[in-house]
């Protein structure tokens, strides 16, 4: 389900590899799905829209993580691209002041089956005056999870 806020249109594969067929941008060296008022994850074709620009250039993802299925995530752990998984807690509690609605222990099967799958993870820690008495213990986690790396991310007040 999709939140109220979210972009709920889609653009079609065939669209995408007509705007930027594998040749149009010689030099591309990745290409970023992030959604400031979207989920690049909630894309019924995100798996096969990966799989096109993998072909020629690396591929990064930017997420809360909470969204699909376990078989999504091992599906996309097994191309060994990069995700960005927003992070801005260590539980439910300090997770859901900024990312409402967001289920951590559902974030947490996701991302467990995403690197148990082989994908280069990252922890994005968006520090604010709630949660920055975290940080420390939000990087030691990752480490335990298997995270590749902790990013900490300019305050916010």
């Amino acid at each position: 389900k999709v939140g109220p806020l979210l972009n709920k249109s889609y653009i079609t594969l065939e669209d995408l590899k007509k705007w930027i067929p594998s040749d149009y941008l010689p030099n591309l060296k990745n290409i970023n799905f992030c959604g400031s008022v979207d989920e690049p994850t909630t894309h019924p074709k995100f798996i096969d829209i990966v799989d096109y620009f993998s072909k020629f250039t690396g591929v990064n993802v930017a997420t809360n993580g909470s969204t699909r299925t376990i078989k999504f995530w091992e599906d996309l752990g097994s191309r060994k691209l990069s995700v960005f998984f927003g992070l801005d807690g260590t539980d439910q509690k300090s997770l859901e002041k900024y990312r409402i609605g967001s289920n951590f222990k559902k974030v947490q099967e996701n991302y467990r089956a995403f690197i148990g799958a082989g994908g280069n993870a990252t922890w994005q820690f968006i520090v604010f005056d709630h949660n920055e008495h975290l940080i420390k213990a939000a990087e030691n986690m990752s480490k335990v999870e298997g995270f590749k790396r902790f990013r900490r991310c300019f305050k916010k007040s």
